[in-house]
Parts: structure tokens; C-alpha cells; sequence
């Protein structure tokens, strides 16, 4: 039994010599009437060298408690422990214990305990085996050796005040027995951990930055005090309890479409918990980012001709897209952006042309750019040819007819020439007969000549 214990009612234990020993009680524990006698009287003879610490660890000096009650002559309840040695050394102590507290019989109805020491038998040399005076109620605290501190405590549960001095008891207490209280402990010494984590929610949108995911609540039976929290990924943070991502932070659901994080609650007294939570990153539609277009060239006089292969750049995978341009002259068919039947660019009157293309998901979100489609330039024949005089006299042998000019829509093209006639020829550009031929207007007033 701790010292505390011992000294709990501040009693002044003497020893049998008259010299003060080592602070050990007698306590009354009678289940009869449950009171705590006010006097005790003990013999401790044997005991001044005991100290109280050893009171911890050798259990065999504790004394017996006498549970038995004997009625005195006055009608007093008188307790009393015979001694081990079986004399009647008990019987004669209760008697002196009573008329020594005579004097004090008004100042208590109770009468006092007496007790005897522990293996008396043992410490006067005597057999242990001789009969004792004890009644059927008495106890000692050594006849459990093992006895742990929570059982001894409760075994001491009833505990007098009074001031036990050598064998002459002196009442010192007043009043039913009282409950021996243990020192008051701060409420942490009955604390119990956390024992689970729930979350209101588990998923959020992706490309939701500072996304809220859910509340936080504990299982933290009969603590009602602050708990907090703290979380494995640092992508997130609990805030007034809300788990959440931290400002400017989103998750994509393309690329990590679930996040597996734990969180652990502490509460006031340092006891935790921890808790996986698997979260669900939600797929919002999200608009198509690009569009690209396999060619952007097409050759001028090609009616209905193809121009090149749309596709669309979109994070959704597996959305579907539809087409649309901004010129009338232009269609996609097929995903194949495409003139119209029936029609051709000219090169020479458009060498590129600026087309805008939407693409639209299933979902309505769009996305438009434009390209600019080169038209080819395909070489094109002279359509005509001009003469800028077309009359010779006649006898003039290698005369000068006149110069010829060609019409080409490709611009800057040259030209080369031959005529049907062999009289004929062109050199620079000039048609005239060759040289020392000439013509007969009698003979001939004109002459047809294919150039």
C-alpha cells in the first residue's frame, strides 16, 4: 500500500517503546453497519524498524482488520484482533482500549478498533499454528501476496482518522465512516483515442481548383473536446474541418481519375487515429482544344475537289465531333473538309483562301480555327493570239507582216511560234515571209495563214 495511503488522515502512529514509527493504519472494514471506528488502539511492537516504503513492496506487515464487532458494557461496538500466539492478549487489549476511551464516550458513538500485529506468533518465537482469537471477519492484507494496487486500494476503501498512539487511542474523528478518495485526476487520464473518421462526401469535378470535398467528423467516445486532422496528400488540407484542395490546385480526371489518401485525427491529448478514404476525381465535359486538318492545298480548275482530313483535339475520350466553315464554297463530308460539287478556285484569281472551321462535341462545346488552303497553280494554255498588222505588198520579198502576241492566263509564261505556211515565218515575234519570197496581188489578193 502506497505511503500516500498510509498518511492519508495525518495520523501519528508511535511505536510500542514510545517512539514514532513509520505511519501504519488499522482500518475498520465491518460490512455490519459499514461505520469507521473513531479510536484505534495498535501494539507495533516488533515494527520501528519498518519503514513505510517497504509497505509497497513487502506485503507481509500489513496488520489485520478486524471485521467482527463485540458489544461493550456501555452498549459501544468494540473491535478486536487477537493476537497470532492465541493468549489472550487481544481479549485483555479491547478491555483496556475500552476504558481508556471512557473519557471520550460523548464525543463519538463509535467505539475504537483494536488491532494486533501482524505474525505476532512469528516475531515472539511462538508456533504459528496455535489458535486464534480472531473472528470470522477478520482480514489481512498479506493473506494476498499478489494482491494488486487497485485491490489493496480497495481493500483500504474505508479508512479512519484516528491518532493511534502507543495503544492509547484519543478520538479524533466524528461522524459515519468516510470513503478514502483517491487524488482527483485531470480528465485526460480517462481519455480514449479516436476511434473512427467519417467524410461527407468523397468525390469532387475535376478542373475544380480549391475544390471542397466533404466534412470531417470523429468517433471519439465521451471526448467532446477540438480534434484535428492532417492529410497524406499534400495536395490537400482540412480546413474548420472541410478536407479540400488548396487554393489554385485541381485535379483532371484523364489523369488520375481516383486518389487513395489517409487522414489522421489527434485529439487534445495527443491520441490519434487514421483513416484511408478513397476519392473519386468527377469527369466534367471539357471543349475540344484543337483541330487539325491532314492538307491545305487544293489545285485551281479541280471542281468539288478535297482539300484535306479534319480531326479534333479533345481530353474526353471517345466524344464525338460535327463540322462547320464559314465559306459557302466549302463543305465537310466525312470528316473531309472538301469544295462543293461542281466547284474550282483559279489560282490566278486566288492563290490561298482563309477558311474557319467549328468543331463541336456531344456535349455542345466548341472550338474554331482557321486555315488558310493554298490554291495550286496548274499551267494553263495561251487562249489567244493577236497580229498587229495583217496586210503585205505585194513583190516585197521578205517582208515584214506584222508581230504576234499571245493571251495565257498564266502570267509571265513565253511563247514560241510556227506558222502553216512554209512562204512564212516568224522571227522575234514578227511574222514576214522569208527571205527573197514575195507575193502577187494578181495572183493572189490574200493569203490565209495559221499561226
Amino acid at each position: 500500500m502506497a505511503d500516500e495511503t498510509n498518511r492519508e488522515d495525518g495520523a501519528d502512529v508511535k511505536s510500542g517503546n514510545g517512539s514514532t514509527s513509520d505511519d501504519l493504519f488499522v482500518f475498520d472494514g465491518s460490512t455490519s453497519n459499514e461505520k469507521r471506528r473513531d479510536e484505534t488502539e495498535a501494539d507495533l511492537t516488533g515494527l520501528e524498524s519498518v519503514r513505510a516504503a517497504d509497505d509497497v513492496t513487502n506485503p507481509n506487515i500489513h496488520m489485520g482488520i478486524e471485521r467482527g464487532e463485540a458489544e461493550n458494557t456501555q452498549g459501544g461496538t468494540v473491535g478486536g484482533v487477537g493476537a497470532a500466539d492465541g493468549d489472550a492478549q487481544g481479549a485483555s487489549n479491547a478491555g483496556d482500549t475500552n476504558s481508556g476511551l471512557s473519557g471520550d464516550a460523548g464525543n463519538s458513538d463509535r467505539a475504537a478498533l483494536e488491532a494486533a500485529p501482524v505474525n505476532s506468533a512469528k516475531a515472539n518465537g511462538e508456533a504459528a499454528s496455535q489458535p486464534s482469537s480472531q473472528s470470522p471477519g477478520v482480514e489481512s492484507l498479506m493473506d494476498e501476496p499478489e494482491m494488486d494496487r487497485v485491490a489493496m486500494d480497495m481493500k483500504t476503501a474505508q479508512m479512519d482518522g484516528a491518532d493511534v498512539s502507543n495503544g492509547a487511542g484519543s478520538g479524533s474523528s466524528a461522524g459515519d465512516g468516510s470513503l478514502f478518495v483517491e487524488p482527483e485526476l485531470p480528465p485526460s487520464a480517462f481519455n480514449v483515442a479516436p476511434d473512427g473518421i467519417e467524410l461527407s462526401n468523397t468525390s469532387f469535378d475535376e478542373n475544380a481548383a480549391g475544390a471542397v470535398v466533404g466534412v470531417l467528423s470523429t468517433n471519439d467516445a465521451g471526448d467532446t473536446g477540438e480534434h484535428t486532422y492532417e492529410v497524406s496528400d499534400a495536395r490537400f488540407e482540412v480546413v474548420e474541418g472541410v478536407l479540400k484542395l488548396r487554393p489554385g490546385l485541381s485535379l483532371d480526371h484523364e489523369t488520375e481519375a481516383s486518389v487513395d489518401l489517409t487522414v489522421t485525427v489527434t485529439d487534445e491529448a495527443g491520441l490519434s487515429y487514421t483513416q484511408e478514404f478513397s476519392l473519386t476525381v468527377g469527369d466534367v465535359n471539357e471543349g475540344p482544344s484543337d483541330i487539325a486538318l491532314s492538307n491545305a492545298s487544293v489545285d485551281e480548275n479541280a471542281a468539288g475537289a478535297v482539300v484535306g482530313t479534319l480531326s479534333t483535339t479533345d481530353v474526353d475520350a471517345g466524344d464525338s465531333h460535327s463540322y462547320a466553315v464559314d465559306d459557302a464554297r466549302f463543305e465537310v463530308v466525312g470528316g473531309e473538309l472538301k469544295l462543293k460539287d461542281g466547284v474550282s478556285l483559279d489560282h490566278e484569281a486566288e492563290s490561298s483562301v482563309a477558311v474557319e472551321v467549328t468543331t463541336t462535341d456531344a456535349s455542345g462545346a466548341t472550338y474554331s480555327e482557321t486555315f488558310s488552303i493554298a490554291v495550286g497553280d496548274v499551267n494553263e494554255g495561251p487562249s489567244d493570239i493577236a497580229l498587229s498588222n495583217a496586210s503585205v505588198d505585194e513583190n516585197a520579198a521578205g517582208a515584214v507582216v506584222g508581230t504576234l502576241s499571245t493571251t495565257d492566263v498564266d502570267a509571265g509564261d513565253s511563247h514560241s511560234y510556227a506558222v502553216d505556211d512554209a512562204r512564212f515565218e516568224v522571227v522575234g515575234g514578227e511574222l514576214k515571209l522569208k527571205d527573197g519570197v514575195s507575193l502577187d496581188h494578181e495572183a493572189e489578193s490574200s493569203v490565209a495563214v495559221e499561226v
